[in-house]
């Protein structure tokens, strides 16, 4: 509604009515100034006869709106607050009321996509909006919190790649506009210089754990939990024995898994998507992952010669083959998770028979516990 009032209001009849039922009236006899129309209309005499014998430019009139109301609506000051604008910690949030709606059902269609009635249940609530499930957690944010050691770090999660030969790669120098390869959202993602190669791909690899489980899918209303059970503070501690760990009911509300002999190929898929081979061109569309930190310090790191990046690639897979189980990650998204059958995946005995939930890999043909 908002943008309705300061950009140009569409011709389309929804919008007029919108904004008919939004602006303040006059009478048609009223008005003296054809400009505070919000859109063109058809005036009763003889303002419209005034107003018509002054186009004489010969361009076709606009299509017009025949007016039977008393009273038409109008904008004499260009922009128009129906209220004061309030501001502070002590002046309540403004809610919608419960009042009838006026809009036609046609328009209300158009706007919110769906009828009177279903509106009506999905907003109004005695008077307030719908509340947020507590359990919820959202997983939509700029950029990812940094890992930092809270007593998680793990010595089996470091990595010893200077004893081979290797340095850190220098950063990339390209900043062109021009360069449609994967870019950090924020400066201060990136690797630490000074630190060293093998403190570098430790942070990465531990951050990538943090990440994918900042990343995790929530059910689609916000009035519902999130899948992953895990508080802000427990994400914040997860390392690889999260994710060694087969009991997923420690870690999920539901879930579907596959075993490694129903598909294979699977396990090594979600690596090569949390850490693409170089060369293998990453989209800045891929939903997720340019919101991480991790992958911003591993594309520098795959700057590196080919022969360093095959070596970094395969101990990163040497730790991904510690996990019991992975979520399966997909190309253009992270978690996958919806409600068609798979028939590979099997669904776990948690908290919902049916719909859609998060599809986790597991390394082994072990059967997982709920």
């Amino acid at each position: 509604m908002l943008n309705a009032l300061h950009s140009t209001p569409d011709l389309g009849p929804s919008c007029r009515e919108l904004l008919t039922l939004i602006l303040p009236h006059i009478h048609p006899r009223d008005l003296r100034n054809r400009e505070a129309l919000p859109f063109p209309m058809t005036l009763p005499a003889p303002l419209e006869e005034e107003e018509s014998s002054d186009d004489d430019d010969g361009d076709p009139a606009p299509k017009r709106r025949k007016t039977t109301a008393e009273t038409i609506p109008f904008v004499s000051t260009g922009l128009y607050f129906t209220r004061e604008a309030r501001m502070g910690e002590d002046i309540p949030c403004p809610r919608l009321s419960h009042i009838p709606i006026l809009m036609s059902a046609a328009a209300c269609v158009f706007f919110f996509k769906e009828g009177h009635e279903n509106l009506l249940n999905s907003v109004f609530r005695l008077g307030s909006g719908v509340e947020p499930n507590p359990n919820r957690i959202s997983n939509k944010t700029r950029t990812t919190t940094q890992w930092y050691d809270q007593g998680q770090g793990l010595a089996a999660d470091t990595f010893s790649l200077q004893e081979m030969g290797f340095d850190l790669p220098p950063p990339a120098q390209d900043g062109g506009s021009d360069n449609e390869e994967f870019q950090p959202l924020d400066e201060s993602l990136g690797l630490d210089q000074d630190a060293g190669l093998d403190s570098s791909l430790t942070a990465t690899w531990r951050q990538g754990l943090l990440d994918v489980t900042s990343k995790c899918c929530n059910q689609l209303s916000f009035t519902k939990c999130s899948y992953c059970i895990l508080t802000v503070d427990e994400r914040l501690l997860v390392n690889m024995t999260t994710y060694q760990n087969l009991n997923l009911s420690t870690y999920f509300f539901d879930c579907r898994y596959c075993l490694r002999r129903t598909a294979p190929k699977l396990w090594d898929i979600a690596f090569d998507n949390m850490f693409p081979p170089k060369g293998k061109a990453v989209s800045k569309d891929r939903q997720g992952y340019p919101n991480t930190e991790y992958m911003g310090m591993y594309m520098q790191l795959r700057e590196g010669s080919d022969e360093f990046v095959a070596a970094m690639r395969t101990a990163l897979k040497a730790k991904f083959d510690q996990l019991e189980w992975f979520p399966f990650l997909q190309a253009g998204k992270m978690w996958k998770s919806d409600s068609k059958v798979d028939a590979r995946f099997v669904r776990c005995a948690g908290n919902l028979k049916t719909g859609p939930a998060p599809y986790v890999l597991i390394r082994t043909n072990v059967v997982p516990t709920w």
